[in-house]
């Protein structure tokens, strides 16, 4: 057994390795290519599907999309429904256990995401109210009724510090840059983008260590 888990872990190595010859990739870099991978192979996901769209690496932590942890519940042969209720400040979600018939009913509002400082103007909570607080009653769902299948997974963007989401955050990381056209030429180059707001979401708390840093070398120079 000991020799398989060392077998096991010198593939993800090479895979990890390889992936980062590629440009693509190395926003990731190894400790996000190696967790993404292990966590997709805990929740049986191809981890070329996970590195692509299916779970993010923020923070220390594994997100997971909305679409992919719906998918899982539900191919495991459980089941989710939406109530009829739901709107676009509410999202009602019940759910129940295909093995123990167990059922759990979650709920996740507007309201909800203003008091844990979440809802932004000009970001998905604004432009997409229901996909947002479907994803996140989903993801408090499964951890309450499906946590063997989501594997302590989070709802992409539920970590991601708010103050760095979407178009607060771009606008936040830009003013900082207007001193350091260099060091926004650097960042744009890596991702391999025209503009600050095309960066990923995912990235945006590394970000803001890059300039956070970087303020503090000027300031002591």
């Amino acid at each position: 057994m000991t020799q398989e888990i060392i077998n096991d872990l010198q593939e993800v190595r090479m895979l990890v390795d390889s992936l980062l010859k590629t440009k693509h990739y190395q926003r990731l870099g190894a400790e996000g290519i190696f967790a993404i991978i292990q966590k997709a192979k805990a929740t049986n996901v191809n981890p070329l599907d996970a590195l692509n769209g299916g779970m993010y690496y923020v923070q220390g932590k594994v997100e997971m999309s909305a679409f992919l942890m719906n998918q899982l519940i539900r191919q495991a042969g459980h089941s989710i429904s939406k109530d009829e209720k739901s709107n676009d400040t509410e999202c009602i979600l019940h759910g129940k256990r295909a093995d123990t018939g167990d059922a759990w009913t979650e709920t996740f509002s507007i309201n909800d995401a203003k008091r844990a400082g979440i809802y932004l103007e000009g970001t998905g909570w604004t432009k997409y109210p229901r996909n947002m607080l479907f994803a996140r009653a989903l993801s408090n769902l499964g951890r309450m009724l499906f946590p063997d299948v989501i594997k302590g997974c989070y709802v992409e963007g539920e970590i991601e510090n708010p103050s760095y989401n979407m178009r607060g955050g771009h606008q936040e990381v830009e003013q900082s840059l207007k001193s350091d056209p260099q060091l926004k030429k650097r960042l744009l180059q890596f991702f391999g983008v025209s503009n600050i707001e095309e960066i990923p979401q995912s990235q945006w708390g590394r970000i803001s260590k890059i300039v956070t840093a970087k303020g503090e070398q000027h300031a002591l120079s």
